[in-house]
């Protein structure tokens, strides 16, 4: 890693630090905690550029969202009573449970999202927020939904960009939530893991967010099962009738850890189980 190196970069605003990034295009990358980029260091990058200083650790609410700055740590999110209220603290439970005290304070949720790997925690939570990223560019910030953010494996919209902060709606008074992870130990990678969001008004769903990671090569939501549940009681039979729908669309990666079979019955093990504890 140190070799491949050119420079190291502590700029001293974000305006600094876009510039760089501008300059060197794919051969420059942020760097805030590590944890992320460091094990996973692309072979072309030379320059690594430390936004750690610039004032992006920050949970703020504006109106009717939540402003979360990019090197906002695991730990601050996991404790913050303004995150707790989102959807029954769905994103608070995405953020790294389980794992050392000393990651959680040093992983962000900038390098989580940013990172692009399939495995992440965060990045289904934040679907089923429908969160929207602030990437700031060489001329001037644009905002986009997190919908389209996740490309392709490790391959994110943000370009030769850096990720801002990220903007999560207020959800209403019925929105219920859950975050599910299965994993061999509770500091492994997600073999699955699944978010959900719902609305529920007189007793039938009304918004419906289903998104999963770990199984596809980017974090997805499973929009046909969302229309599926739209509409209907969270009861039994509607509940298996998404559990199927699920297990048909899912096309899940193969790794050493898991088959694309196993990962197929786990998406759906996960689907009834978050329902089921929706309904209750």
């Amino acid at each position: 890693m140190i070799r491949q190196l050119e420079e190291f970069l502590y700029p001293q605003s974000l305006a600094e630090a876009v510039q760089k990034k501008h300059e060197y295009g794919e051969a420059a990358a942020p760097i805030a905690g590590g944890t992320e980029i460091v094990p996973n260091l692309p072979p072309e990058i030379r320059c690594l550029i430390d936004v750690t200083r610039l004032g992006l650790d920050y949970i703020e609410e504006d109106g009717e969202r939540l402003r979360i700055g990019a090197t906002t740590t695991m730990h601050q999110l996991a404790v913050s009573p303004a995150v707790a209220k989102l959807a029954n603290g769905v994103l608070s439970s995405s953020c790294c449970q389980g794992w050392p005290t000393e990651v959680r304070n040093t992983a962000t949720l900038g390098g989580n999202v940013v990172g692009g790997g399939p495995f992440a925690d965060s990045p289904p939570a934040l679907l089923a927020l429908d969160a929207e990223v602030v990437i700031a560019r060489h001329d001037g910030e644009e905002k986009l939904p997190i919908l389209d953010f996740f490309l392709d494996y490790r391959r994110t919209a943000v370009g030769q960009g850096i990720l801002k902060e990220i903007h999560i709606p207020r959800p209403s008074s019925q929105a219920r939530g859950i975050f599910l992870k299965l994993g061999r130990t509770q500091v492994d990678q997600a073999l699955v893991n699944l978010a959900v969001t719902l609305e529920m008004d007189r007793g039938v769903c009304g918004r419906v967010r289903i998104a999963f990671g770990a199984i596809g090569r980017t974090p997805q939501r499973i929009l046909e099962a969302e229309r599926v549940l739209l509409e209907k009681p969270l009861q039994p039979d509607v509940i298996e009738d998404v559990v199927s729908v699920v297990t048909e669309l899912v096309d899940p990666v193969i790794d050493l850890r898991a088959s694309a079979d196993y990962r197929r019955e786990l998406a759906g093990v996960l689907t009834r189980r978050a329902l089921l504890q929706l309904a209750s």
